[in-house]
């Protein structure tokens, strides 16, 4: 008899989790994202050793790692069969896809709560996020009076947006612009109607914040919308070309 058929790095995985791979995650583990594997986070480990695994055995190492201990839900119970970990943050957090949906939906488990929130649309998005986050963070920690100045006049140029008159949820007017990676002479800035919403950029992320009730939102008909978020990614990628990497 002939020797059995080598099964590929993503059937062996299949065979030894019990799951069922959905075939965009697939595809990702044919054809490993080079711009994944050769971004490196500021201790110089390549993100696909650990954010997004490009090993099918470490993707297997992984799973068996957290189905043999550890409280997975807020009332303690093991961790979901459905969830397939592809990664961590190397904090006690991890991100995994739901294989009993359809799509290739990407969760994140926070240790601290217990809860699974959902933080990405699909796994290429996920990979694109972690990219540019790292970007972000490398950028952030090399920031210079000349490094916030390349910034600042970067945020000066995104389109605007027009402000709501009212809050979608209480009403109130008092209608405040949420702005991301905000600087101003090496500083944060946030004053007058503007608070400052963090130092990532995420498609559907919110432009608003309710100072009344504190909710959040964005107006997806709103062309600038798309626009900025283009525009703060360009900026990212701009900023870790032009202080970081040269």
């Amino acid at each position: 008899m002939g020797a059995e058929p080598k099964l590929k790095p993503w059937r062996r995985l299949e065979r030894k989790l019990g799951l069922v791979l959905p075939e965009p995650y697939i595809e990702i583990l044919r054809r490993f994202p080079e711009y994944v594997r050769g971004m490196k986070d500021s201790s110089g480990r390549p993100l696909s050793e650990y954010a997004l695994l490009e090993s099918a055995d470490a993707v297997v190492e992984l799973n068996e790692r957290v189905r043999q201990s550890g409280e997975w839900t807020p009332q303690g119970g093991p961790w979901p069969q459905k969830f397939l970990a592809i990664g961590e943050d190397m904090c006690g957090n991890y991100y995994a896809i739901d294989t009993a949906r359809d799509g290739d939906q990407v969760f994140f488990f926070d240790h601290e709560s217990g809860r699974w929130s959902l933080v990405a649309e699909s796994v290429d998005a996920f990979a694109d996020e972690q990219v540019r986050d790292e970007k972000a963070f490398q950028v952030l920690d090399s920031v210079t009076p000349a490094a916030a100045a390349f910034l600042a006049t970067r945020l000066e140029h995104l389109p605007a947006l027009e402000r709501p008159s009212n809050c979608p949820r209480c009403g109130s007017s008092h209608v405040r612009e949420i702005r991301y990676i905000e600087f101003s002479d090496g500083m944060l800035r946030e004053e007058g109607d503007c608070v400052f919403g963090g130092y990532f950029v995420r498609r559907g992320q919110p432009d608003w914040k309710c100072a009344a009730c504190e909710h959040e939102w964005y107006v997806d008909q709103d062309p600038k919308h798309a626009e900025r978020v283009r525009a703060l990614e360009a900026m990212i990628d701009d900023a870790y070309d032009t202080l970081v990497r040269e």
